[in-house]
């Protein structure tokens, strides 16, 4: 056979948008509680913090700060990543239009 056969491959099926921003809140949960409380509890048994009150704990609204700006970061970065992906199909579909005519 001369000429070579081409069975383009199914497209994968689309991840569901809950299931993506509950890994997004996950990711931002875990990166939070390791900021907010692993890296506070480690300097202050390093002494290089003052220990904590516990009457006037501040870790949980860090915490919840961090949790909040990362879900913020993480869903731009995705947003920009998806559009940056949206052009570049359109080049490559562009380009293969040009072969064929």
């Amino acid at each position: 056979m001369d000429a070579l056969d081409f069975h383009p491959a199914q497209a994968p099926e689309r991840p569901r948008t809950l299931s993506v921003l509950a890994l997004i809140a996950l990711a931002a949960g875990v990166f939070s509680y390791l900021w907010a409380y692993c890296l506070t509890d480690a300097l202050v048994a390093a002494e290089v913090l003052a220990p904590i009150n516990r009457l006037n704990d501040p870790r949980p609204r860090w915490f919840a700060t961090s949790w909040f700006a990362m879900m913020i970061v993480f869903m731009l970065v995705g947003f920009f990543l998806q559009r940056v992906s949206v052009r570049q199909m359109r080049s490559l579909d562009a380009m293969e239009e040009a072969e064929e005519q």
